[in-house]
C-alpha cells in the first residue's frame, strides 16, 4: 500500500484573494477602498496569483526528488535496483527505516535480545562452538538501566551507574535444568552482539 501524499495545492486563486480582502478591515481599514483598480487590491491579486503558482509547484514532487530522498535514507551510494519501481523502492526503504537495529531505550535492548539475537552471527557462532542448537535461544530478557549488575559489591550494585545498562537474560532451559542461568559463553556472545557496530 502506497503512502498517501497530502494535497498541498488545496487553495484556489479566488479563495486566496477573498481571504486576504476579508482581513483588510480588521488589519488596516484605510489601506484600500476595495476597488478592482485600487493598487492595494492589485497587489493582493498579484500575491494570490504567485501563491497559487507556488502551491502548485510544491505539490508536484518529481521522481528525481523522491529518488534523492530515498538515497538520503539508505546510503549515499544507494541506487534503485533495475526493474524495481519507485513505489516498491519507497516501500522497501520505509520497512528498513522502521526496523530496530540499534538499542536506545530499555525496550529496544529487550526487543533486540529476544527477536534479533537468534539470527545474529554471534548466536550462530555460539551454537557452532557449543554444539547445542538451543544455546542461543532466550526465554526472557530484562534491561536494567543505570545499574551495573556485574558489580560484586552489593552496595555498589544498587547505586546508580550513569551511562550504564545491564541486560539480564534467561536462556531456554534444557531437559535437566530447573533453574537455567546464562553460561559464560552466552554472556560473552551477547556482549559481542550488543557492542556498537563499526561504520
Amino acid at each position: 500500500m502506497a503512502i498517501p501524499l497530502p494535497n498541498l495545492d488545496d487553495r484556489s486563486y479566488a479563495e486566496l484573494t477573498a481571504e486576504a480582502q476579508a482581513l483588510i478591515p480588521s488589519v488596516y481599514p484605510g489601506w484600500t477602498n476595495h476597488n478592482p483598480s485600487d493598487p492595494g487590491v492589485v497587489l493582493i491579486e498579484l500575491l494570490a496569483w504567485l501563491t497559487e503558482m507556488l502551491m502548485f509547484q510544491v505539490n508536484e514532487i518529481p521522481e528525481a526528488n523522491t529518488e534523492k530522498f530515498l538515497k538520503l535514507l539508505n546510503a549515499p551510494k544507494w541506487t534503485r535496483p533495475t526493474g524495481m519501481s519507485l513505489e516498491e523502492a519507497t516501500r522497501q526503504t520505509m520497512r528498513q527505516v522502521r526496523e530496530r537495529y540499534r538499542a536506545i531505550t530499555p525496550d529496544d535492548y529487550e526487543h533486540l535480545a529476544l527477536h534479533d539475537w537468534a539470527q545474529s552471527e554471534e548466536a550462530a557462532q555460539l551454537v557452532q562452538d557449543t554444539g547445542q542448537p538451543q544455546a542461543a535461544h532466550l526465554r526472557r530478557a530484562k534491561c536494567v538501566p543505570r545499574r551495573n549488575l556485574e558489580e560484586p559489591n552489593l552496595a555498589l550494585r544498587n547505586e546508580p551507574a550513569p551511562a550504564h545498562i545491564s541486560l539480564v537474560v534467561l536462556p531456554e532451559p534444557t531437559a535437566n535444568q530447573s533453574y537455567p542461568a546464562p553460561s559464560e559463553a552466552l554472556r560473552a556472545a551477547m556482549a559481542g552482539f550488543s557492542r556498537p557496530a563499526e561504520r
